[in-house]
Order: structure tokens, then C-alpha cells, then sequence
């Protein structure tokens, strides 16, 4: 089985069925499990990862106007490789690579290769996803063995949980320049950790909200997991966000209850390591 994973939570997902030596080639941002270091890169994006929230977001709509993708695949390398099976997605338009470039160029292929369109926006579908690639790689019972042992992490949080003397409200931020509450599966990891989400609906994607809004409700608790940034740089991103006038009103920041994840391992990628994300995310709820 030679796999090619145009998205990060796919090689992520490939890994924990035990496949990891089958990947040819991956993404710019596939960085996990480590030995994916040698795998050849076949994507490459517009973005670069130091320039600032805002501009990154202005560049992100832009996008979207134009109707012009931020990330791109190298076609000539992925048909080089002659993959058995792609895995894509069609989740986001612009954070990651869309299949339509490939699709244009099946008739390229020596071999017609399989297509896996990974798509969850729960956690459920999450697990949905595992399932679906373990059969296409012929490894179902693998993946059940996974889904069962993520399963069994979610219960042992909620269990955490059930013991907090209070539901503290909190928000998850998905972005800080302007500020979005995470959507998708992060509503649900807040539930689990036992807190009150503000903002940010299960299933939905993620949606901007306005300081005023974000003051009005004032949270008690704050988690910042900035899509496609690590912990560092979300650290980096809550020291810009003292200069704003509302962040230092707010009763989270006052009484020191803002934490930091790492977003892009633990937060933004619908695979395994979510509940990494939710293990963290529950030990600080356990803190306040």
C-alpha cells in the first residue's frame, strides 16, 4: 500500500493504524509522528508562518473573494509516486489542499488510485474517519481498537469532570486577530472538560465574535488554540492581546484563568490526538 495524505490529521490517522512506513508523501504540515520527517513533500503554501494573526486573516479572506486556494499541490510529484490511495479533504477551503487539482489529473495516474474524503466536523466523525480509512488500508479491526481506546479517554475526562465543583463558563479561541471561537469538535472537547461554552457551536465551523460581544459575557475561563500555530506562538498571541483594552477587562484574564494550548496538534487536526487536546484542556478546568 503506497498512501499519499494531503492533509495532517490523515498521516496522523494513517500512524495510529500502524502504517506510517506506507506514506510516500504528505503535506508541508504533516509534522507527526516524527519518522514522517523523510516522507517527501508534495504541498506547499502561500502563507507565511510569521507573519502577524491579522495579516494572516486578511490573506485568508482575500482568498475566499478571489476564490483562489492558499495551499497547492505539486500534481507531477503525487503521480510520480504512483499511490494506492489519496486522502483528502473537503472541510476547509483555506487551510488546507482541496482534491480538486488531483482530481483534474486522474487520467495521469499509470493506476487509478483510491480516494478517501475525510469531512468530520464532530467528534463522532472523527472517529467515522478512522474507521473509514482503516478500510480502505484493510486494517478495520485496528481501527476499531483505536476508536475503543479514544473512546475510553473521553469517558475517563468526562469522569474528571463530573467531580469539578463547579462548570466554569469558558471560551475556546480559535483565533485572536480578530478573535473566532473554535467550532467543529471543540465545543464538544469544552463540554467533556466541564465547561459552560460561551461561544463556538458542535458541528458548525468556527465563528468570529466581536470584542463587545466577548465582553458582555465576560467568560471565566479562557483557552487559546490558535489554528495552525503551537503553543509558543499562542503565547505569543495572548502577550499581543494585552494591548487590547477589552482583553484586560475581561474576568478570565484578571484572575489569571487563560491557558494556552498547542492548536495545531491538539485542537485543529479531526484526528487521534484531539484527545490530547482534551486531556489538556480538562487539567486546566481542574486548576481554577
Amino acid at each position: 500500500m503506497r498512501i499519499v495524505s494531503l492533509i495532517p490529521s490523515g498521516t496522523e490517522i494513517v500512524a495510529s493504524l500502524g502504517l506510517a512506513e506506507s506514506l510516500v508523501g504528505r503535506t508541508h504540515e504533516c509534522d507527526y509522528p516524527p519518522s514522517v520527517a523523510t516522507t517527501p513533500v508534495v504541498t506547499s503554501s502561500d502563507i507565511s508562518q510569521s507573519a502577524s494573526s491579522a495579516d494572516i486573516d486578511r490573506a485568508v479572506r482575500e482568498s475566499l473573494k478571489d476564490d483562489a486556494g492558499l495551499y497547492h499541490v505539486d500534481v507531477d510529484a503525487v503521480v510520480d509516486l504512483e499511490p494506492d490511495l489519496i486522502i483528502t479533504q473537503t472541510l476547509c477551503d483555506v487551510c488546507a489542499v482541496s482534491p480538486t487539482a488531483l482530481q483534474a489529473a486522474m487520467d495521469r495516474f499509470a493506476s487509478k488510485p483510491t480516494w478517501i474524503d475525510l469531512t468530520p466536523t464532530t467528534l463522532e466523525e472523527v472517529f467515522d474517519s478512522i474507521l473509514l480509512v482503516a478500510a480502505g488500508v484493510d486494517r478495520v479491526h485496528v481501527g476499531e481498537v483505536v476508536i475503543e481506546q479514544l473512546r475510553a479517554r473521553v469517558e475517563a475526562v468526562e469522569d474528571r469532570a463530573s467531580r469539578l465543583k463547579y462548570r466554569p463558563l469558558g471560551m475556546l479561541l480559535e483565533w485572536t486577530d480578530p478573535p473566532f471561537a473554535a467550532g467543529h469538535w471543540n465545543p464538544e472537547l469544552m463540554k467533556f472538560a466541564g465547561c459552560q461554552n460561551a461561544f463556538g457551536t458542535r458541528g458548525e465551523r468556527s465563528e468570529q465574535i466581536a470584542w463587545q460581544d466577548i465582553a458582555r459575557v465576560d467568560p471565566e475561563f479562557i483557552y487559546v488554540a490558535c489554528c495552525g500555530f503551537d503553543a509558543d506562538r499562542g503565547k505569543h498571541e495572548v502577550d499581543d492581546l494585552e494591548q487590547h483594552p477589552v482583553w484586560n477587562s475581561l474576568a478570565a484574564v484578571k484572575t489569571n484563568n487563560v491557558f494556552v494550548g498547542d492548536g495545531s496538534a491538539h485542537f485543529n487536526r479531526p484526528g487521534p490526538r484531539l484527545l490530547d487536546g482534551l486531556e489538556h484542556l480538562v487539567g486546566c478546568v481542574e486548576s481554577l
